[in-house]
């Protein structure tokens, strides 16, 4: 049996159990002169994470995430670290909600929100990672959003490769002059870096491709760099 002193969980021992796993009693070893909260413990691992998740959602308003979250009990709860993984698949994190439970400790219904300024492109993985004060940690579920930055600025742009001169050529009616252009691998290496000039609707640039596999293409309008487009592409030798 462990009780929250107000100040961390302390061992009272187990003075005796009576009953069944249906319903019984559990004594403490010790005499407790004061109200506190009480729960079962164990010395060793196998505690179960105490805190229970009542929901987890995430919404795209505007350029920015909304991400919302309920636990029906904590137990010893610290916080809440907001993680995002994109494209990569290595989450990190973002942002840090502190417990509302007093003391770590509630039964009551809890709400939290957090908001992501700046989504990555494409699909955005989230989850909500729960600290204990002595460190151990539960996760959410995770919910996935799809960031589509040039679709709401209102330009498109076609890319089209030719295999055998390693040539793209960038198709857009809604842009005009210098655009800067850079590739990079999954690992977020850039492998390439230049720019080129989009003239009738066209424009061309070259790409050594080092092998097979999946790219990420970044362009940039020069003369509005808020306007950017992201590509993530599967590029083949043959």
């Amino acid at each position: 049996m462990a009780r929250w002193d107000g100040a961390q969980w302390s061992d009272e021992g187990n003075g005796g159990t009576t009953g069944n796993t249906t319903a019984g009693t559990l004594t403490s070893n010790g005499t407790v002169t004061s109200f506190s909260p009480f729960t079962l413990g164990a010395l060793g691992g196998g505690n179960p994470l105490p805190v229970t998740w009542l929901k987890f959602d995430a919404k795209l308003e505007g350029e920015e995430t909304n991400l919302e979250w309920a636990t029906g009990s904590e137990i010893n709860c610290e916080g809440f670290y907001v993680e995002r993984a994109s494209f990569t698949g290595e989450y990190e994190e973002i942002g840090y909600v502190n417990s509302d439970a007093i003391g770590g400790y509630s039964n009551a219904n809890l709400f939290y929100s957090f908001v992501d300024r700046h989504p990555a492109q494409g699909n955005n993985y989230y989850r909500i990672k729960q600290v204990d004060f002595n460190g151990d940690y539960d996760y959410s579920e995770i919910q996935v959003l799809s960031f589509n930055k040039n679709t709401r600025l209102g330009w498109y742009i076609n890319l089209t490769l030719n295999h055998q001169s390693n040539e793209f050529t960038i198709g857009t009616q809604d842009l005009s002059g210098q655009l800067d252009v850079s590739i990079f691998n999954v690992s977020g290496q850039m492998l390439y870096h230049g720019e080129t000039v989009i003239s009738g609707g066209y424009g061309q640039f070259y790409f050594s491709k080092p092998a097979s596999g999946i790219y990420l293409i970044n362009i940039v309008d020069i003369n509005n760099p808020t306007n950017k487009y992201v590509k993530r592409v599967y590029l083949s030798t043959h």
